[in-house]
């Protein structure tokens, strides 16, 4: 890429990231307190594909709103204009007995320490493959507390667990055409009448360690988080499977994941199994046993300033190899490379990251072309 590209794109970045930068409001009501929040993040995308990809994404542009009743109750209303289309994140009450948290709404299930970090705290600029095994945000009842003076966190809920018919279309030919198999934002249009359990145990044995990713705090002590989680939902149609239609019919995952802060490193483990049965355009009930890893880390070569990443990811589509991936692959092995540098903490940061992808195809199936690059400049208030 030539050298005037290059600081075109710099130029673009930081424009678009300084015209968001405006304070966070808060403005008292009779009733309540209504604090305003917003997120921009830009980015540049090139992919070494044949043809290539050359371009610039709206990656994320989000505002939130958080109502605030009383000291044991708030509304939280978050809406996305990402990606050129709208879509509403969160939109729950939050209700606050003496020991616990309840919420009532659409949020995050419990599932995965990656996919439960904020896009506002990430430290490569998208979330591991494993996330991708999470359901992510779904309308639902939720608890969440603590105990042992914040040392255990618990999580559990009951949410509807709306399935995305287009991820599990080419079921049919025993493939997924995307790893993510439920419904983010668009409620229960696709759903049955039977939910999505989930729940989470969360262990901070030196300490309450927050889920922000990169070592930008002054901790007195190294911090480490362990999680372990599951959730299962039966996704069969309500009215019985469809004959000659690729349905899924259960899925069962659970994981593990651990987090540590240690002298100027911050780094994240996660693995995920996931148990998928489903019947094909056969009427034939089949199963997949999936795996996925990640192993990412980073170290602050410049004290909250500069920090130099890197990640290693896998995906099993299938023990068996009988299901495949979006592109006929039996699994993903992904390493990135990358650096970060933070003009305020995560408030406004530059990320750039270079991801060699590695494909493991069926005999006579030809490995597609498509390492990545990504820049991306990130503003929150």
């Amino acid at each position: 890429m030539k050298t005037k590209s290059i600081v075109l794109l710099l130029a673009v970045f930081t424009f678009s990231a300084y015209t968001f930068a405006l304070d966070s409001e808060e403005v008292t009501t009779k009733i309540s307190k209504l604090t305003i929040g917003g997120r921009l993040q830009t980015q540049y995308q090139y992919v070494n594909s044949n043809p290539y990809t050359n371009r610039l994404i709206l990656r994320r542009a989000r505002l939130t709103f958080q109502s605030t009743f009383t000291e044991w109750a708030y509304i939280k209303v978050q809406i996305e204009a990402g990606k050129q289309h709208f879509t509403l994140k969160d939109v729950y009450l939050s209700l606050k007995p003496k020991w616990f948290d309840i919420f009532i709404g659409q949020k995050h299930v419990p599932f995965s320490r990656e996919a439960l970090n904020s896009s506002k705290y990430l430290q490569m600029i998208e979330r591991n493959r494993s996330s991708e095994f999470a359901p992510f945000r779904q309308m639902g009842v939720e608890v969440h507390g603590f105990a042992l003076d914040e040392k255990l966190e618990y999580s559990v809920g009951i949410y509807n667990g709306a399935v995305n018919s287009s991820s599990i279309s080419n079921l049919s030919n025993n493939m997924l055409s995307k790893v993510k198999i439920y419904h983010i934002d668009i409620g229960a249009s696709k759903d049955n009448n039977k939910f999505l359990y989930a729940g989470r145990i969360d262990l901070h044995p030196f300490g309450y360690m927050k889920k922000q990713q990169s070592y930008l705090e002054d901790l007195e002590h190294s911090l480490l988080g362990f999680g372990i989680n599951f959730y299962s939902s039966d996704d069969s149609p309500s009215g019985g499977h469809n004959s000659g239609v690729a349905e899924l019919e259960k899925t069962l995952v659970y994981g593990g994941d651990a987090a540590i802060k240690f002298k100027g490193f911050a780094g994240t483990f996660e693995y995920i199994h996931r148990d998928l049965s489903w019947w094909n355009s056969d009427d034939q009930t089949k199963e997949a046993a999936q795996d996925t890893f990640s192993l990412q880390g980073g170290l602050m070569i410049i004290p909250k300033k500069l920090e130099l990443t890197a990640r290693y990811e896998f995906v099993k589509f299938d023990k068996n190899e009988l299901l495949l991936g979006p592109d006929e692959q039996n699994m993903d092995k992904w390493l990135t490379f990358g650096f970060n540098y933070f003009f305020e903490a995560h408030h406004l940061k530059m990320q750039l990251n270079y991801i060699l992808k590695n494909e493991d195809m069926p005999a006579g199936v030809p490995e597609p072309k498509n390492d990545t690059l990504l820049m991306q400049f990130a503003y929150y208030f």
